[in-house]
């Protein structure tokens, strides 16, 4: 059974990485030592242990092993990677033992591989791999004392005496210090990952909410005509026969067959929207995106035609925007809003800032205008000023505007409501054409 020695149970995707790094790091201490030890040979005229030559071999050799593995797709474990560390301490402890022992500065090298074990393991891996390199440089540099005693000056034992104490001082600051900061690390990232987990399903949640707030309004005038015919229909029922005119009634039931349909479209329509949209990745002209947005408004034939406007003179099949059926039905969900607040017109303005490269849909009704206090708090959840409590469309499309990249803003007018939508454009310069 696999044990999991590291400080995260996330780092598991990363174990590969972390193997790949400590290879690199190997691979650079071992060339090291190979051109220290032949500048001391020829250069220095330095007399080393014949040891001291051999165990390069060992760890290139060690080392090509893992490297093999690692190309070969092998898993990797925690178990891996300390026996890793615990090759590179063992291996430094060795060459350090037949080079010097603990006069050799390059026994400091071991404080590198105590930060590394308190970063990628657990603290108490982190402090027994920590314990160990103490313990052995213990063992070495008293052993070189007992041995050199008669040959050293008291200033280069109490030299050597500093030299451990530096070593023992720095590595215990060096554990808990890391140790301390890889939990905070773990904790983030942790926090970070439940963080994400939540925007999906906001993100979910707000996708589904739009979906829903426009099958409503899209249901709506379909379902009211059926409404209304219907009570028609009983009326001149409880009136009587003398009242009931057979042609009259074919033609209620065909309209209401007429609207049954309209609602099957509508659905079907949502449906394969909410397909498209699954599949994402492609782009919408605005030009198309606009003609679509007539479209829909013919077919609703709502209270108040909107109308749809370009507001400059540019070139608009060249901008496209992200298709998203959930931008779409946001806008007309901000659009149906202003259609029920306005009195006589609703506009729809367009425009195309080229070098900002920012669409701007500016929605305006001749309505009463919002209230101070509506305006400070829109596109929160909280906002409804329909008895129906349908206003949380305000809030599904402002949130799918900025999951998008933009932003949604209203402006109170006298006796007016703009809403103004703001979304990243992309623009495919015509061939030969300079982009501004």
């Amino acid at each position: 059974m696999q044990t999991n020695l590291t400080f995260n149970q996330t780092l598991s995707g990363n174990r590969r990485l972390i193997l790949k790094r400590l290879l690199v790091l190997r691979a650079a201490l071992l060339c090291t030592v190979v051109v220290a030890l032949l500048s001391f040979t020829f250069l220095v005229d330095v007399r080393i242990h014949t040891a001291a030559y051999l165990l390069p071999l060992v760890g290139f050799g060690f080392c090509g092993y893992w490297v093999a593995r690692y190309r070969k797709g092998a898993s990797v474990t925690d178990a891996n990677l300390l026996r890793q560390l615990v090759f590179d301490a063992v291996f430094l402890l060795v060459l350090i033992y037949f080079t010097g022992g603990a006069t050799n500065p390059f026994i400091y090298y071991l404080l590198v591989l105590v930060a590394i074990s308190a970063a990628i393991f657990n603290s108490i891996i982190g402090w027994l791999f920590s314990a160990g390199c103490m313990l052995a440089y213990t063992f070495i540099m008293f052993t070189d004392v007992r041995e050199h005693v008669h040959h050293m000056s008291s200033d280069f034992q109490l030299h050597l005496l500093g030299m451990w104490v530096n070593f023992v001082g720095s590595a215990v600051l060096i554990c808990f210090f890391v140790s301390r900061l890889a939990t905070a690390l773990r904790d983030r990232q942790i926090e970070l990952s439940k963080v994400r987990e939540e925007t999906l399903k906001n993100e979910q949640l707000v996708g589904i909410g739009t979906l829903a707030a426009s099958t409503v309004h899209a249901l709506g005038t379909p379902l009211s005509t059926m409404a209304v015919v219907l009570g028609e229909m009983q009326h001149s029922y409880k009136l009587g026969a003398a009242k009931w005119d057979a042609s009259s009634q074919n033609e209620n039931v065909e309209l209401m067959l007429g609207q049954i349909e309209r609602c099957k479209k509508t659905l079907s329509k949502l449906s394969l929207l909410s397909q498209q949209q699954q599949d994402g990745g492609s782009l919408e002209n605005i030009v198309e995106f606009s003609d679509e947005l007539r479209e829909h408004y013919l077919l609703a034939n709502p209270r108040i035609m909107p109308a749809i406007v370009f507001n400059n003179e540019r070139n608009f099949s060249e901008f496209f925007i992200e298709q998203s059926v959930l931008f779409r039905h946001a806008v007309i969900n901000l659009v149906d809003n202003a259609i029920q607040a306005a009195v006589r017109q609703v506009k729809v303005c367009l425009e195309v800032d080229a070098k900002s490269k920012m669409l701007t849909i500016d929605i305006e009704d001749d309505g009463n205008g919002l209230p101070s206090d509506v305006e400070e708090q829109w596109g929160k959840p909280v906002i409804s000023q329909k008895e129906t409590g349908m206003g949380i469309g305000i809030f599904l499309s402002n949130s799918t505007v900025e999951k998008l990249g933009g932003k949604v803003q209203v402006k109170r007018k006298p006796q007016a409501t703009q809403v103004s939508i703001k979304l990243p454009v992309t623009w495919a310069k015509p061939a030969g054409e300079e982009q501004v």
